[in-house]
Protein backbone atom coordinates (compact mmCIF):
# COMPACT_ATOMS: atom_id res chain seq x y z
CA UNK A 1 0.00 0.00 0.00
CA UNK A 2 1.34 3.61 -1.08
CA UNK A 3 2.50 5.86 2.09
CA UNK A 4 1.27 9.70 1.69
CA UNK A 5 2.63 12.40 3.21
CA UNK A 6 -0.06 15.46 3.57
CA UNK A 7 -0.15 16.65 0.04
CA UNK A 8 -0.99 13.44 -0.92
CA UNK A 9 2.77 12.52 -2.72
CA UNK A 10 3.67 8.87 -2.42
CA UNK A 11 6.54 9.41 -0.15
CA UNK A 12 6.99 5.14 0.36
CA UNK A 13 4.94 1.73 0.83
CA UNK A 14 3.74 -0.50 3.90
CA UNK A 15 2.55 -3.44 4.24
CA UNK A 16 2.32 -6.57 6.29
CA UNK A 17 4.17 -9.93 5.50
CA UNK A 18 4.52 -13.31 6.58
CA UNK A 19 7.70 -15.96 6.38
CA UNK A 20 5.84 -18.89 5.00
CA UNK A 21 8.57 -20.93 4.16
CA UNK A 22 7.89 -23.63 7.27
CA UNK A 23 4.85 -24.38 6.10
CA UNK A 24 5.80 -24.40 2.56
CA UNK A 25 8.38 -26.85 3.53
CA UNK A 26 5.76 -29.39 5.38
CA UNK A 27 3.49 -29.18 2.19
CA UNK A 28 6.71 -30.42 0.17
CA UNK A 29 7.41 -32.91 3.02
CA UNK A 30 3.73 -33.88 3.02
CA UNK A 31 3.38 -34.33 -1.16
CA UNK A 32 6.49 -36.49 -0.90
CA UNK A 33 4.83 -38.55 1.89
CA UNK A 34 2.02 -39.40 -0.56
CA UNK A 35 3.63 -40.28 -3.48
CA UNK A 36 5.82 -41.96 -1.46
CA UNK A 37 3.24 -44.27 0.30
CA UNK A 38 1.42 -44.52 -3.50
CA UNK A 39 5.14 -46.56 -4.36
CA UNK A 40 5.40 -48.32 -1.56
CA UNK A 41 1.57 -49.72 -2.13
CA UNK A 42 2.18 -50.66 -5.54
CA UNK A 43 5.32 -52.43 -4.88
CA UNK A 44 3.00 -53.99 -2.08
CA UNK A 45 0.34 -54.87 -4.28
CA UNK A 46 2.92 -55.93 -7.06
CA UNK A 47 4.32 -58.39 -4.22
CA UNK A 48 0.95 -60.13 -3.59
CA UNK A 49 0.80 -61.34 -6.82
CA UNK A 50 4.28 -62.67 -7.94
CA UNK A 51 4.62 -66.00 -8.28
CA UNK A 52 7.61 -67.83 -6.02
CA UNK A 53 9.98 -67.72 -9.12
CA UNK A 54 9.35 -64.26 -10.00
CA UNK A 55 10.11 -63.35 -5.96
CA UNK A 56 14.09 -62.18 -6.84
CA UNK A 57 13.32 -60.33 -10.17
CA UNK A 58 10.47 -58.29 -7.52
CA UNK A 59 12.96 -57.46 -5.20
CA UNK A 60 15.40 -56.26 -7.79
CA UNK A 61 12.82 -54.25 -9.37
CA UNK A 62 11.67 -52.51 -5.93
CA UNK A 63 15.29 -51.75 -4.86
CA UNK A 64 16.01 -49.95 -8.37
CA UNK A 65 12.92 -47.72 -8.05
CA UNK A 66 13.31 -47.14 -4.55
CA UNK A 67 17.24 -46.34 -5.35
CA UNK A 68 16.45 -43.86 -7.52
CA UNK A 69 14.56 -41.41 -4.82
CA UNK A 70 16.32 -38.14 -3.41
CA UNK A 71 18.65 -39.11 -0.61
CA UNK A 72 16.32 -38.19 2.49
CA UNK A 73 14.13 -40.63 1.92
CA UNK A 74 16.12 -42.82 4.12
CA UNK A 75 16.22 -45.85 1.89
CA UNK A 76 19.46 -47.32 1.00
CA UNK A 77 20.14 -50.45 -0.98
CA UNK A 78 23.79 -52.68 -1.31
CA UNK A 79 24.70 -55.88 -2.39
CA UNK A 80 26.74 -58.47 -0.47
CA UNK A 81 27.99 -61.72 -2.01
CA UNK A 82 29.89 -63.72 -0.24
CA UNK A 83 32.23 -66.66 -1.78
CA UNK A 84 32.21 -70.02 -0.52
Amino acid sequence: MPLRDKKDRVIGTFGVSRDITKRKLAEEALKFRVEFEKLITSISTTFVNLTSSQIDGGITSALQVLGCLPAPTGVFAFCSVKKI
